[in-house]
Parts: C-alpha cells; sequence; structure tokens
C-alpha cells in the first residue's frame, strides 16, 4: 500500500517529515532521497507500520520517531545517522534487531525502552554515554557488544533485561550510575575491565550472577558490596584477573606471562 506523507518546511534547506498516511495494514515506508529532507520526528503510533527506509542524507531521528511502532520489525538506517533521540523506538514490540551506524554519536534516554523482541544489538563504535533507562524491560536481548568508545553507564540502562547472561564493561568506562542490572535474573557473568568504582547497588537482584572478573584498580572492592553479592548469588566468586604489566612487574619474561594469564586468577571467597 502507498503511503503518503507530509512535509513541513523549517527553512529553505531544511524540512521535517511531520506525519505520514494512511497506515494500512502491513504497511512499509520509503522515504525519498531529498537533499531537503533532513530530520525525521514524527512515525510514533503508526501501529501497523512494518518496515522503513531511510535515505542517506538522513542525519537526525528526533525523540519519540517510531514510539510503540508496535508493528515495526525492520528499520534501514543510513551511514549519515549522527543522532537517535529520547525514546525514539520507545515500545517497538516486534523489533528484533537493529544496526546501528558507527556514524551515531549520540543516542537519547529510553531509546529502546520496552522493546520485548529485541536480541542482539552492537552499539557505535563512537558513542560515549549509554543514556539512563536505554534498554529497561528489554527481556529478550541476549547480547549486546559495548564498544571502548563509551565512558557512562546510566541508571537502570539495562534493567530487566532478564535473557542477559554476560556483558563486558570496557576499560573506557569511568562511570556507571545507579542499578544498571537491575533484575537481570539470569546474568551469570561480568567482565570489569574498566578502573571505574564499583558501586554496592551494581547487581541489585541479579540472583543468578557466578562470576564477576575484576582487573587491578576495580580489585578494591567494598566490604558491603561483596556481603550484598553473597547474600543474593550464594555461589559467586569474585575473580581478580592479572594483566601482563603486574606480571611482568613481578619479573616473568614475556613469555612466561603469556602463558600464566590464562591461568593465574585470585578468588575472593
Amino acid at each position: 500500500m502507498k503511503t503518503d506523507y507530509k512535509l513541513e518546511y523549517k527553512s529553505e534547506e531544511k524540512a521535517f517529515i511531520t506525519s505520514i498516511g494512511p497506515i494500512g495494514s502491513g504497511c512499509d515506508v520509503e522515504i525519498p532521497n531529498d537533499e531537503d529532507i533532513v530530520y525525521i520526528n514524527t512515525f510514533n503510533y503508526c501501529r501497523n507500520l512494518k518496515s522503513v527506509e531511510l535515505p542517506n542524507n538522513i542525519t537526525r531521528i528526533d525523540n519519540e520517531a517510531f514510539e510503540k511502532c508496535e508493528s515495526l520489525k525492520n528499520i534501514k538506517l543510513p551511514s549519515s545517522i549522527k543522532y537517535i533521540g529520547t525514546e525514539a523506538f520507545f515500545d517497538c514490540k516486534s523489533l528484533k534487531e537493529i544496526y546501528l551506524p558507527d556514524s551515531v554519536e549520540e543516542l537519547g534516554a529510553r531509546t529502546f525502552f520496552y522493546c520485548t523482541s529485541l536480541e542482539k544489538i552492537k552499539l557505535p563504535n563512537n558513542l560515549r554515554t549509554i543514556k539512563y533507562e536505554m534498554f529497561y524491560e528489554c527481556k529478550n536481548l541476549r547480547e549486546i557488544i559495548i564498544p571502548k568508545s563509551v565512558t557512562t553507564i546510566g541508571a537502570r540502562t539495562f534493567a530487566g533485561c532478564k535473557s542477559l547472561k554476560k556483558i563486558v564493561l570496557p576499560k573506557s568506562i569511568e562511570n556507571i550510575n545507579d542499578f544498571p542490572f537491575m533484575d537481570c535474573y539470569n546474568l551469570k557473568e561480568i567482565r570489569i575491565e574498566s578502573e571505574c568504582r564499583i558501586s554496592d547497588c551494581l547487581f541489585s537482584d541479579c540472583f543468578d550472577l557466578e562470576k564477576i572478573y575484576i582487573t587491578k584498580k576495580s580489585y578494591d572492592l567494598s566490604p558491603s558490596f561483596i556481603e550484598d553479592c553473597k547474600k543474593e548469588c550464594v555461589d559467586i566468586e569474585i575473580i581478580k584477573e592479572k594483566t601482563l604489566d603486574e606480571l611482568l612487574d613481578e619479573g616473568k619474561s614475556f613469555r612466561e606471562a603469556n602463558k600464566l594469564l590464562k591461568n593465574n586468577n585470585i578468588v575472593i571467597r
């Protein structure tokens, strides 16, 4: 079915798509490659929209752009996209996978809030902040790759991601806000390469957590953190991984150090 769209011109150079219609059953939308169309901001509540292809000149997807597009399964984002706004894909229940190009520099808060079918996602390599509640209640999210560009993880970022089993927090992370993994009931393993402060509420209600891998500077854990982990995760092991530099400082040769790296951990019980 053909779908009409309406343009609202903000200047001679830029325009917003402000509405589309009529939206029929099984509707797909392809936006023409018009050099004047730069922003998209209202496809929200198009409940029958299943597929969207954006042209190569789009640089921005505004707040709530695809909110409650409950049938949306496929969206093709061009490599020109730099910004995706707050709640842009809020409650897109049918979205299973999305490719975010590395051109994306900022994702708004709650971008994928309640995307309950989302299974895996790779975040763009230029992203610096994972804002609060970005993946809240994405209960089928099994795999996420956090790039080494990320420095901040917001509050309740992965709260309610009940299918998430393991995650790596890269060395670049400087700040982790409260309750990022709250109610991640099936999270079993987390590797903290970062040297940031580890808060006591980092793993609230992660009842199945079995192993936490930490590095030299994140090793200074508060007694209350360890106590809380033991209380909620009875069989947990907190494993301090030695780095190559540490082993070399101990007088090991490069060859010996590499061999020991696989097997030389300290377990806190």
